[in-house]
């Protein structure tokens, strides 16, 4: 972490608003990818995480057209994606690095799990927990979105004809998620108040 010219080392040098600015753990996923682009023989910093944020964008957008559209012909996809990158600022925010992406993510995610969890293989769903997981600790307005989420699908799912008790476990299944991705945040501002003596603020 750097503030100017001079590296940050010292708890002192530490702005607790600037600390709390930004997701620890999304910075911690940066952080990795950045040696991961920095090792030997490779020098390509970032642009690591960019590849990773774009094949998750690509991997979630498989699993809705493949859910939503089964017996879609698989040019349909390619067609998906050609004109989601050509017409729309997909490409841009999955290449940023910024955790703002992740809560389009989310929104598949909770989508997937409450309209289409039983055309989904575990594995998936596997990963699919694990990336709602992240997108709750990488950033703060997340958690918050997820609420209406699960509530509006929960709700379509059952004017579709779903049952009651399996909709509330795939709602526990994502709230799961998000509990957890709450706890992590605040295990961090704690954390951090025990090694600075400063709570975290966000910036004005």
């Amino acid at each position: 972490l750097d503030v100017g010219d001079d590296p940050v080392t010292t708890d002192d040098d530490m702005d607790p608003a600037m600390m709390g600015a930004r997701s620890a753990w999304y910075g911690l996923f940066m952080r990795s990818m950045w040696q991961a682009g920095n090792t030997w023989p490779f020098s390509i910093g970032l642009w690591v995480m960019a590849m990773i944020q774009a094949l998750i964008g690509a991997w979630v957008l498989r699993l809705i057209w493949r859910a939503a559209a089964p017996k879609a012909p698989a040019w349909t996809y390619l067609g998906l994606v050609t004109g989601l990158t050509l017409l729309s600022t997909l490409p841009f925010f999955v290449t940023f690095a910024m955790p703002d992406v992740f809560a389009g993510f989310e929104s598949v995610a909770i989508v997937l799990a409450m309209l289409f969890w039983d055309r989904l293989k575990r594995w998936e769903l596997v990963l699919l927990w694990l990336l709602l997981l992240a997108c709750m600790s990488f950033h703060g307005s997340d958690p918050i979105l997820a609420v209406p989420l699960i509530l509006g699908a929960g709700l379509l799912a059952w004017r579709l004809g779903a049952k009651f008790w399996p909709q509330m476990a795939r709602a526990a299944y994502v709230g799961s998620a998000v509990v957890l991705g709450m706890l992590m945040v605040k295990a961090y501002a704690l954390g951090y108040q025990a090694r600075t003596g400063s709570e975290l603020h966000h910036p004005p």
